[in-house]
């Protein structure tokens, strides 16, 4: 929750609103200004861009399937995040978004023999309770691709990643499971993190990278508000990690 509060506080849109109402409060011109440059700088497609690659280059170097021979897994881990529900003419239906990579990277390795078992999670208590929860659906669709059922396991809903990685924790047989942790780039730094500190050896397998292969038109250094959600989903990302880092320092140190 606080690092939720905080990722909010410093957003791109947060910010330029605050500054612009001091600007009011104050009656001077100058913070209007800042805001504004705030807002177009981060709304900027390829500043964006470097500004994610930035975050999440030390986990992207690689293919999904390029698992080290020596990295004897006792699972595979898909964490949620890839689902959703929306409301249409004939009631509420499922729907996949971008980051539904996780699941398929996960099913790839489980067929390429990376370890026996499959742990899927059962995504955010967000979701309606009424509905199937993520895990839920990603069972059904890992077995509609071919993975035994029984090599499934289907984590109940949690609040958020660590919560996850709490429940997983007690629900493991060995002593320091190691795990391949399938997740988005962007999130990787943070569930590394999180993981680690509950007691998991973790080989991160980075998806959903969300950076094009290239950019090369005038457009690019257009300000769009797609590109103003991806440097507040770093600045969100980095706030969150930030929080974890500390709050196991303080753990370890006292």
């Amino acid at each position: 929750m606080l690092s939720q509060i905080a990722s909010f506080l410093v957003s791109p849109i947060t910010l330029a609103v605050g500054v612009i109402y001091l600007g009011l409060l104050f009656r001077r011109r100058w913070p209007s200004v800042i805001a504004i440059f705030v807002l177009l700088i981060s709304g900027v497609p390829s500043i964006a861009d470097l500004t994610l690659s930035a975050w999440q280059n030390e986990y992207v170097h690689r293919r999904t399937l390029d698992t080290p021979a020596e990295f004897k897994a006792d699972a595979i881990l898909v964490l949620g995040g890839a689902a959703s529900y929306s409301r249409s003419r004939g009631g509420v239906i499922p729907e996949w978004g971008d980051a539904v990579d996780r699941l398929f990277a996960g099913v790839d390795l489980f067929k390429a023999g990376a370890a026996p078992l499959l742990w899927v999670s059962g995504g955010s208590n967000e979701l309606p309770p009424s509905q199937p929860s993520e895990g839920e659906m990603m069972y059904r669709r890992a077995v509609d691709m071919g993975i035994p059922a029984s090599a499934i396991k289907v984590l109940p809903r949690a609040l958020d990643t660590e919560a996850e990685a709490d429940t997983l924790r007690r629900s493991a047989d060995t002593s320091k499971p190691r795990l391949l942790l399938v997740t988005s780039a962007f999130h990787m730094r943070r569930a590394v993190l999180i993981f680690e500190a509950a007691g998991f050896e973790v080989y991160p397998v980075a998806v959903d990278i969300k950076i094009p292969a290239e950019r090369s038109y005038p457009r690019d250094w257009i300000p769009r508000a797609s590109a103003v959600m991806l440097t507040e989903l770093v600045i969100r990302e980095f706030c969150a990690t930030a929080y974890y880092e500390l709050k196991y320092f303080i753990r370890r140190e006292f």
